[in-house]
């Protein structure tokens, strides 16, 4: 059984294939059968096509021939009573009828914010929203579905939707967390104009690297940002999946020209946002890195085999993982590098224990 709330006499229910039974509840409990005040809606299309006799066929046809009067349109906008695709249709055709539409739109959206289905024009309708003023919450649902999405990496996250998660930062009303890390990911890896300045960005990047947070859009950061927080050499490996899962990350690296160099870590998979898991891993430039994201029964969710960029720690020939990765990609070990990456460390070290204390 599945209780669902009711909204200004509305309610969105997912049905099974097999006719429910729906019934209506009191607020002491008592159940009703709804009789004649259930209206259920079909909001997506079926793919069966229906098999329609000559003269209902021709009918059909005349119908499509006829103007639509604008009578006709106001009265299929009241009833609201037709799949997303159409009605999505009729709201384009009030439109330009010169009908007011805004109520509809907002219908319309907030069922493909529940079905997770969107019409291509949910940006327009979404951005007429917004300049109505009349729905903040709904405008914040729809940012917040996209922001999960690309976070994800299951939808891009419209340009709009990013504005509107910036004006609510500057407005001092900050959306969750999902928002704030997914404008930081489109500032870092989109290539359209950058919403944020940069050191604006940088101050959000370093607030998520203090609590511990890690996204898979990391390896993507400029390797200036990577030197300055010690991201240099590391890929970051993110799944999403169900919240609340625990999964073990297994790595396999190894040199592609010797078998026998290979390196087998563990690690526990930890969940940054709800069913967004991620960890940074140090690899080596040309090496090939195989791994498996595991539950605690072993059942394997995912499996790949990346080939680690010989480019991927450009830029950092002056670090220690600079240093650390051209011994082991040129092979050529002799006792001056190998000196030189003990300084290295033995600087790092230094320079850490000051901190420290």
């Amino acid at each position: 059984m599945f209780t669902v709330a009711l909204h200004d006499g509305t309610a969105f229910v997912r049905l099974p294939e097999k006719m429910p039974v729906i019934l209506l509840s009191d607020h002491v409990g008592a159940l009703y059968a709804p009789d004649d005040l259930l209206q259920m809606t079909p909001l997506v299309a079926r793919a069966e096509i229906p098999v329609l006799s000559k003269e209902e066929a021709d009918d059909g046809v005349m119908t499509r021939m006829k103007p639509i009067q604008e009578e006709e349109v106001s009265a299929r906008l009241q009833a609201f009573d037709d799949t997303l695709i159409r009605m999505d249709e009729m709201i384009t055709m009030g439109k330009r009828l010169g009908l007011v539409t805004i109520s509809h739109e907002e219908q319309l959206l907030a069922r493909m914010l529940f079905t997770g289905i969107f019409t291509d024009s949910h940006e327009t309708l979404f951005e007429d929203i917004v300049k109505s003023h009349e729905n903040p919450m709904l405008c914040d649902a729809y940012v917040c579905y996209f922001a999960k999405a690309f976070l994800m990496e299951r939808e891009q996250i419209p340009p709009t939707a990013v504005y509107y998660i910036l004006y609510a930062m500057q407005n001092e009303r900050p959306l969750n967390d999902d928002c704030l890390v997914a404008l930081l990911k489109y500032q870092y890896t989109t290539l359209a104009e950058r919403p944020l300045l940069p050191r604006t960005a940088e101050k959000m990047l370093r607030n998520l690297l203090l609590k511990g947070w890690q996204f898979g859009f990391y390896s993507q950061l400029p390797e200036s940002v990577k030197r300055s927080y010690l991201l240099s050499g590391i890929l970051f490996i993110q799944y999403a999946g169900e919240a609340g899962e625990v999964l073990e990350l297994r790595t396999v690296l190894s040199d592609p020209h010797d078998s026998s160099c290979r390196v087998e870590r563990a690690y526990r998979l930890p969940e940054v946002l709800s069913g967004i898991y991620c960890v940074g891993i140090p690899v080596l430039p040309g090496y090939r890195l195989h791994y498996t994201i595991t539950t605690p029964d072993e059942t394997i969710r995912e499996e790949r085999t990346l080939r680690i960029d010989p480019d991927f720690m450009n830029g950092t020939e002056h670090s220690l993982y600079g240093e650390t990765a051209k011994i082991f990609a040129g092979r050529n070990i002799d006792e001056t590098q190998l000196m030189r990456t003990a300084r290295l460390t033995d600087l790092t070290e230094a320079v850490f224990r000051m901190i420290e204390e």
